[in-house]
């Protein structure tokens, strides 16, 4: 479930908005996440791996959320994403993230179907891998 413009104006007090030019790192595998996003226009592409071999996760768009898992578990980030068209983002600190389930538990639960959904999908693609080889 991708988070809405009525979300986001829900939100406004507790993040800020920010563009970023096309074929930028908005975060790095491996380094420690302290902010989300969610994509209020263009694309990102999430993959794990390096420029050298490295494995897509899929391309994110207007309404998608990235970023929250390294919030919730207080881990390094466990993927890559980086702009493939100009990207205006919204922007919540982990502070603030936690704000979203004391004020805002629908749009809280809405972040974690969308986590879960992601989660499903992945499972999905890897039994499909795991079976056909």
């Amino acid at each position: 479930m991708k988070l809405t413009m009525l979300d986001i104006e829900k939100m406004k007090t507790i993040g800020e908005l920010r563009e970023y030019p096309e074929d930028t790192y908005i975060f790095k595998q491996g380094t420690l996440g302290i902010e989300m996003y969610v994509i209020i226009s263009g694309e990102i592409e999430l993959y794990m791996g390096n420029c050298n071999n490295y494995l897509s996760l899929g391309k994110l768009t207007s309404g998608d959320v990235i970023g929250e898992m390294s919030l919730l578990e207080t881990m390094p980030r466990c993927a890559t994403a980086k702009t493939t068209t100009e990207c205006m983002l919204f922007i919540i600190n982990r502070r603030n993230f936690k704000k979203i389930f004391e004020l805002l538990p629908t749009i809280a639960m809405r972040i974690t179907k969308n986590l879960s959904c992601r989660l499903r999908q992945q499972n999905e693609e890897l039994w499909i891998l795991k079976n056909n080889t």
